[in-house]
C-alpha cells in the first residue's frame, strides 16, 4: 500500500527548476536560430516586391517615353509612391537613352543606391516627415544642412557602405551642396559621420578614382572626374577593390 503511494505522488510530480532552465534555453536557442531566418525572409519578400513595382513602373515609363517624347514621367512615377513596402521612396533618373528608378530602401547598387538616396533627401528635405521627425528629436532646426542630411542617413542605414582597396577599407560617403544637381560620393577611412571632406577615392560616372588625399569641397559632379584626372588619380576597374553595404 505504502509503495503504491510513493508511486503514484512519483507520477505527480511536476517538473524541476533545471528541467524548466533547460526547456528555456532550448527555446531560446531555436528562437535565436528561427528569428533571423524568418527576418530574412521577410526582407527578402520586401525586396522582390519592391523590385516587382519599379519593374512595372519602368516599362509603363518606357512604353510612354515612346510614344510621347514630351511625357511627364515624373506624374507616371508618381502613381507608384508608396508601393514600396519598406516605405522606400522612388526617384527617377534618365538620359537621352536610358531611364533608372532607384528606391531608397532597395537598389541594386550600393553606391548608386546612396548617391541618390542622398540626392533624393536634399531635394525633398522639407516634406520629409520622417526626417522632420528626426531632425525634432535631435533638437535641429529645419533647413538646406549636408551635415543634417549626412548624419540622418548614416543613422538610417546604419552606417556607411564600405570599398576595400589594397587591404584598405575605407567608408563610403555623400556629399553636396546647394544648387547641385545631384550629390557627389566619396570614400575615406574615417567612419563617422563628421564633417571633412579630404578623400583618397572619388566616384564619377561608375569609375571609382584614388589618388593622394585631396579636398573635394566645391567640387561638383559634372567637374569631379575631370579634376580627378587633372590630378593623375589612378581610375579603378571593378576588380580591384570590393564593397559591401554598412556592417
Amino acid at each position: 500500500m505504502h509503495g503504491s503511494y510513493v508511486k503514484q505522488r512519483d507520477r505527480k510530480r511536476g517538473f524541476t527548476l533545471t528541467e524548466l532552465l533547460i526547456v528555456i534555453a532550448i527555446i531560446a536557442i531555436l528562437l535565436a536560430i528561427a528569428i533571423p531566418f524568418f527576418s530574412d525572409m521577410i526582407k527578402k519578400a520586401q525586396d522582390t516586391a519592391c523590385s516587382a513595382n519599379r519593374r512595372s513602373a519602368y516599362g509603363e515609363l518606357n512604353a510612354e517615353r515612346m510614344l510621347n517624347s514630351n511625357a511627364d514621367l515624373n506624374a507616371i512615377l508618381a502613381k507608384y509612391q508608396g508601393t514600396c513596402p519598406s516605405g522606400g521612396r522612388y526617384s527617377l533618373v534618365e538620359d537621352e537613352d536610358k531611364v533608372w528608378i532607384y528606391c531608397t530602401k532597395h537598389g541594386d547598387d550600393i553606391v548608386e543606391t546612396l548617391l541618390y538616396q542622398f540626392s533624393d533627401l536634399a531635394g525633398n528635405y522639407a516634406s520629409d516627415e520622417d526626417y522632420q521627425k528626426y531632425l525634432e528629436k535631435h533638437g535641429l532646426k529645419s533647413y538646406f544642412n549636408n551635415d543634417h542630411f549626412r548624419r540622418y542617413l548614416y543613422d538610417l542605414n546604419g552606417g556607411w557602405p564600405t570599398l576595400t582597396y589594397k587591404g584598405v577599407t575605407y567608408y563610403i560617403q555623400p556629399y553636396v551642396e546647394a544648387g547641385w544637381s545631384s550629390a557627389t560620393v566619396f570614400a575615406r577611412t574615417n567612419g563617422t559621420s563628421a564633417a571633412g571632406w579630404w578623400a583618397p577615392l572619388v566616384y564619377c560616372n561608375g569609375t571609382w578614382y584614388f589618388g593622394p588625399s585631396a579636398s573635394i569641397n566645391g567640387k561638383p559632379p559634372e567637374k569631379l572626374e575631370a579634376w580627378a584626372q587633372s590630378k593623375n588619380w589612378t581610375a579603378l576597374d571593378p576588380g580591384d577593390y570590393v564593397i559591401e553595404p554598412p556592417q
